[in-house]
């Protein structure tokens, strides 16, 4: 159904058009009427309209100057003018300013009106096909932008010889890929998760963590076959945050996957040169569990200090701490 929206302001036009066609029995649906532009603006910034029909000459705002501001604000409505035979100049600036096409009121009718509407309609669709070509192609490159940049990525934490120089020369990185970042492996046992699982499960494991850290961006990194990284822009994430979401998630993908996972977690750093540091932190600290099985979530500060806590518990922390603390 094709929202309609007349402008006119003389009231006799507006009913005319109004009871001229049985709107009910044809694919459009009349869904307003305003007195001037400036009216039908306000109109459509509330209500959805697919196409146009208005007057040129109108108090407040005339014809030409509703066209020219739907252009100018990039509102894409087909707009069909009304005009008596002494608007002929009014007529031509409004075409040339992209008026669909014009009726004289004298001539209106039903099969002529209808026959503008269906124009405008097959006007509509066009528009809407190439909207969603456009969005299609868009999604497609924004896809393939992603694999690239998260290969670039993959071989940054797996490569020693990857440099922070090559990362930035190579990797056109999404705009929201900017510190504080959180840095966080989810590691799980290697009888648990086999290569071709991992695959098939990332996108799930993807979908959990950004639900749990949104509003911030998440980032997810295959590493290998039973190791994930994932990267947190962390602008909007405290501190104090950072361990309650961290054991959200752990007990998610726990229960997902019938398999308690090992999420060691870097505090936020600053700089996307501390990225490398902060993920070899947390591997080292994935050791540790070795030691002490019933650790599930571990914290990682600068140094290498080892201070545990509630080791009963299956949420156990392990904070790395300063020497010096």
């Amino acid at each position: 159904m094709y929202q309609v929206l007349l402008i006119d302001d003389e009231p006799i036009i507006q009913l005319g058009i109004r009871k001229m066609i049985p709107w009910e029995d044809t694919p459009y649906q009349l869904c307003g009427t305003a007195p001037n532009g400036q009216d039908a603006l306000d109109f459509i910034q509330n209500n959805p309209v697919d196409m146009i029909i208005t007057d040129l000459k109108m108090p407040v705002m005339d014809g030409i100057s509703l066209i020219r501001t739907l252009k100018a604000r990039q509102i894409n409505i087909p707009v069909l003018v009304l005009s008596n035979y002494s608007d002929f100049d009014l007529v031509r600036e409004a075409l040339l300013e992209g008026a669909v096409d014009y009726l004289l009121k004298v001539d209106l009718s039903k099969d002529s009106l209808l026959g503008q509407l269906d124009k405008m309609a097959a006007k509509v669709k066009r528009t809407q096909a190439d909207q969603l070509q456009k969005q299609q192609q868009e999604l497609m490159l924004a896809k393939k932008n992603k694999e690239v940049f998260l290969a670039k990525l993959r071989s940054f934490f797996l490569d020693s010889h990857y440099t922070y120089e090559d990362l930035c020369e190579q990797v056109d990185s999404p705009e929201y890929f900017v510190p504080p970042f959180l840095i966080m492996t989810i590691i799980f046992r290697e009888a648990d998760m086999k290569k071709e699982k991992m695959h098939r499960v990332l996108p799930h494991i993807e979908s959990m963590a950004a639900a749990v850290f949104s509003p911030c961006k998440t980032i997810l990194i295959y590493l290998h076959h039973n190791e994930l990284l994932c990267i947190v822009s962390a602008f909007s994430l405290t501190e104090d945050e950072l361990l309650p979401k961290a054991r959200q998630l752990q007990r998610q993908l726990a229960t997902y996957f019938s398999s308690a996972p090992v999420l060691c977690c870097k505090e936020t750093i600053e700089s996307i040169y501390l990225l490398k540091e902060s993920y070899e932190q947390c591997a080292q600290a994935f050791g540790f569990t070795f030691y002490q099985p019933g650790l599930f979530v571990i914290q990682v500060s600068p140094r290498h200090k080892i201070q545990k806590e509630n080791t009963e518990n299956p949420d156990t922390l392990i904070s790395m701490i300063s020497d010096d603390s």
